[in-house]
């Protein structure tokens, strides 16, 4: 009862009293089912929520943080179309705006947007990819390193292009190595795409090798590497071929000399 709900608002979610609002709230961020019904109910508690995030953060007594099951909710109720990306109505936008000082938040956020891609169907719906690759557009535009370097999931989303994937990744690779500089899991999803477009794939693993350069502690596994390097220096695309020439004498440079003979 939508009426009935409205009424009751003030009492289930007392603004006025912060600490009952926060565990109530909290607790139906963490407890409950995205509903589009009931977010056009809870929309200005949304708001509130926005406004007042210091009230769901996490405290030094062990009580948890339900900011990012926040900004998660934001960001399907934009993929289910419920507001658009920017501007005045965009409580996802808002969510950027108030964490600015904060972008741990976004990777965060960027790191489960593609776990959630990854764990989703092949067959997902086009208007939901559309969304989710113009949110990706939009993150792209701002290019906050710490955010754009957790595109592992994203790389593994089969709902998503692999093409896209590939074009989109090295782009990111763009940003350098970042604080989570293992490759191994990026080399292994570059494996599975080599079928799909070769030289985006030797392209981008060249571009890791560049990488791994700026960096001491670093590691791929040579089973799903050793294909890719195989594969570009036996193309006939000259372009493909210099890449994976130059990802080879990068890797040699590092002391790998297993990459010296991929007969």
């Amino acid at each position: 009862n939508s009426d009935w709900a409205i009424k009751q608002l003030q009492f289930i979610f007392p603004q006025r009293n912060e600490s009952v609002w926060r565990a109530a709230f909290g607790s139906y961020l963490q407890s409950n089912h995205r509903s589009i019904k009931i977010f056009e109910i809870l929309r200005d508690e949304y708001k509130y929520a926005l406004d007042n995030l210091y009230l769901l953060m996490g405290t030094e007594d062990g009580e948890s943080d339900v900011v990012d099951r926040l900004s998660q909710n934001l960001f399907i109720y934009y993929l289910w179309d419920v507001y658009p990306l920017t501007g005045e109505a965009s409580l996802l936008e808002r969510f950027y705006s108030k964490t600015n000082g904060d972008r741990k938040r976004w990777a965060q956020l960027f790191n489960n947007i593609g776990r959630s891609l990854k764990s989703s169907s092949p067959d997902l719906e086009q208007s939901l990819t559309d969304r989710a690759i113009a949110f990706f557009d939009w993150r792209f535009k701002q290019a906050e390193p710490l955010e754009l370097q957790k595109f592992s999931f994203w790389l593994e989303a089969e709902c998503l292009d692999p093409e896209w994937r590939l074009r989109s990744y090295s782009k990111v690779l763009s940003f350098g190595p970042g604080e989570d500089f293992g490759f191994s899991f990026q080399v292994r999803s570059l494996h599975k795409l080599l079928p799909y477009h070769q030289s985006l794939v030797v392209e981008c693993f060249s571009k890791i090798t560049d990488i791994m350069g700026q960096q001491s502690l670093m590691y791929i596994l040579a089973k799903d590497a050793k294909p890719i390097l195989k594969s570009g220096l036996n193309s006939d695309n000259m372009h493909v071929r210099k890449n994976a020439e130059r990802a080879r004498e990068n890797l040699l440079r590092f002391g790998s000399f297993e990459y010296l003979d991929l007969e």
